[in-house]
């Protein structure tokens, strides 16, 4: 009987180690798998279309195609979450891969051009929350924006001589009138980062 008993154990454990991974865990592989084929196919891996990428795999996938519904049965429930959690990490992954110093940092120089662009009338010029990699680069993105407001005039004046609301010269430009170019820098960044799509994820 015992013998019996062992015998059908170590069938039993053959089987279980033999197993394919479940539901949850095939919709999870699904899920990244899906989200880095757009990346490499739609996107060519470009990490200046990172936001409007994270903004598709929000909208199609996370919030889209992956929702669950109450006709779902449990396994359609657990793929579909698996493939949910999925695309979330590696939609994060491709964002830390892209949104490194370097590109925050040129992100920011660039907001702050367009702004003086639009403030002088040069428009064609242009030279410890756990938070994600997005919200991350949006904060030092504007850091450097408004840091580099300044610095931008002076080289829109070298470059163009022209800035209208100080009459060509640096020397007119007001604290009160940088500290209101550098409130925009936030706004700014918000609209070349989509942040209106992407602030809820």
């Amino acid at each position: 009987m015992k013998l019996q008993t062992l015998l059908l154990l170590a069938v039993q454990l053959a089987a279980f180690k033999g197993c394919d991974a479940g539901k949850y865990e095939d919709g999870r592989k699904a899920g990244k798998a899906e989200t880095r084929k757009i990346w490499t196919f739609s996107y060519d891996s470009d990490c200046d279309s990172v936001f409007e990428f994270s903004v598709e795999i929000k909208d199609d996938l996370i919030d889209g195609d992956y929702r669950t519904s109450r006709n779902d049965n449990w396994a359609n429930q657990a793929f579909k979450r698996g493939q949910r959690d999925g695309a979330k990490a590696e939609l994060t992954s491709i964002q830390k891969e892209c949104l490194d110093p370097g590109y925050c940092t040129e992100l920011g120089i660039t907001a702050a051009e367009l702004i003086v662009a639009d403030f002088c009338g040069t428009t064609s010029y242009l030279g410890t929350k756990n938070r994600g990699p997005v919200e991350m680069c949006r904060d030092a993105s504007t850091a450097t924006c408004e840091g580099n407001i300044y610095s931008q005039i002076k080289e829109t004046l070298a470059d163009t001589m022209s800035c209208g609301p100080i009459s060509n010269n640096i020397k007119k430009l007001t604290t009160a009138m940088l500290l209101d170019l550098q409130d925009e820098c936030k706004g700014q960044v918000d609209e070349m980062i989509l942040w209106s799509d992407l602030k809820h994820m």
